[in-house]
């Protein structure tokens, strides 16, 4: 077993954090509805929930400011330090004075603030802008070629920005799962650079861990959820970008995060090995939590007790482990109210039941694909809320099949979703509380 899988999300939060000023800022969006990009990369997690082109807007401060002259533009560069041309004779100044030329505004950014390294040294922001789409695409001067090329593939590795690198200069343009989102900003950026995009190459996952024990369960369901929803979100990203532009149908503005577990990711290394119980106590002080305590009286069963960052009340969360069944259960009680219940049951014959407060999935995975599940989701009220002392399922899943998934009824849901192995589909109420339905044909990797 990895000693350190424990800091997995310690190591995902550093991630984030490394790369999330890397995308085009956007104070609106559209899906560019031209051709559909197929599906070519293997399992990859989604991320969660703060998108990176969303960091990027919020990192850095500008105006957009869409009356910028030629007139200025001259002055700003005869003010510029002249560079060597670099391949084709493309420059930050001539990346500049071309978005300009084609009716773009395009100012410099006055100070690179951001922790990633390599930094770029200067850089300018293109404020693209079409019917669809209003759009803060950078363009960073790097030190070199080399420093361009590590900072791109550390960008792509997100999934969430795809690069194009002419020599030192870099520009990016926003995606999801490595799909582009909007192609026409895509080719105003190549045109500028003379230059493509660089393919998306999804990171290597971590080896599994094997072990028959908390953590490595906690391994096995990571790997079946980061399929989940890459299979879900991607083809919901992909089917956005067919639809006419006019389209009113459309769900581009939904995200699908099902059967995750906030307790799970950060109890995932418990074990027997006291040196891991440790460790999970520590990442929980880490965060802010005080006065936390692990009892552990038998094998593969944890209670850890604390108070969270600025609250009173005291916390449970009660992790078990079966070996014989290889499933989880978790409940997490903050003073009266349940504020998590969490399980997970190999049903056999590669499929995998999921239960948490508000819903319910069985799920067929194997060799790292997703082939079919079924998935509901009820509105989050705590009325409607699973019972972990009435609804458990933990540790065999006797009464498992697809009528226990819907067995509220299919009008009650917030969201259910079917996978048939080809088509994919989906019913999900939107913000305005309008119940949308759509049907898809899926691309397995």
């Amino acid at each position: 077993m990895n000693k350190y899988f424990n800091l997995f999300v310690l190591v995902g939060i550093i991630i984030l954090s490394f790369t999330s000023l890397t995308s085009c800022g956007r104070s609106t969006s559209s899906l560019d509805n031209s051709s559909v990009i197929s599906a070519d990369e293997s399992t990859d997690a989604v991320v969660n929930e703060t998108k990176i082109s969303e960091a990027e807007s919020s990192a850095t401060s500008v105006k957009q400011d869409t009356t910028v002259t030629s007139e200025t533009s001259a002055k700003q560069d005869t003010n510029s330090t002249i560079e060597t041309s670099i391949n084709n004779g493309i420059t930050l100044e001539s990346v500049k004075k071309a978005a300009l030329d084609a009716g773009y505004a395009a100012e410099d950014i006055s100070e690179i603030d951001m922790q990633a390294v390599p930094r770029p040294v200067r850089g300018i922001f293109v404020n693209y802008v079409d019917e669809n789409l209003q759009s803060q695409c950078p363009v960073y001067e790097f030190k070199d070629e080399t420093d361009a090329m590590e900072y791109a593939r550390q960008v792509n590795d997100s999934g969430y920005s795809l690069c194009i690198v002419n020599d030192k200069l870099l520009a990016m343009t926003s995606s999801e799962y490595g799909v582009i989102l909007n192609d026409k900003e895509k080719s105003v950026l190549e045109s500028f650079l003379n230059s493509s995009f660089l393919p998306y190459n999804e990171p290597a996952l971590p080896p599994i861990n094997p072990d028959k024990d908390y953590a490595g369960a906690a391994s096995r369901i990571e790997r079946i959820l980061r399929s989940l929803d890459k299979l879900v979100n991607k083809s919901v990203v992909l089917h956005s970008k067919s639809l006419p532009v006019d389209d009113p149908k459309t769900i581009d503005f939904l995200s699908f995060s099902m059967v995750t577990s906030a307790d799970l990711s950060f109890t995932a290394p418990l074990s027997e090995d006291q040196e891991q119980i440790d460790s999970v106590i520590q990442t929980w002080e880490l965060y802010g939590c005080t006065d936390v305590k692990m009892k552990h009286d038998k094998p593969h069963d944890y209670t850890m007790t604390g108070k969270r960052a600025g609250m009173e009340e005291t916390f449970t969360i009660h992790c078990i482990y079966s070996p014989e069944r290889d499933a989880v259960s978790i409940t997490d009680v903050n003073g009266k109210d349940m504020v998590e219940f969490y399980e997970f049951v190999p049903l056999g014959n590669d499929q995998y039941a999921f239960q948490t407060l508000y819903e319910r999935a069985m799920i067929t995975y194997k060799d790292g694909y997703v082939s079919s599940f079924i998935y509901s989701l009820k509105p989050r009220t705590s009325e409607l809320a699973y019972n972990p002392k009435i609804d458990n399922i933990y540790p065999n899943a006797a009464s498992v099949n697809e009528a226990w998934v819907l067995a509220s009824g299919e009008d009650t849901f917030d969201q259910m979703i079917v996978f048939d192995g080809t088509k994919l589909s989906i019913s999900a109420t939107d913000f305005t509380g309008s119940k949308l339905t759509f049907d898809m044909n899926v691309m397995t990797d």
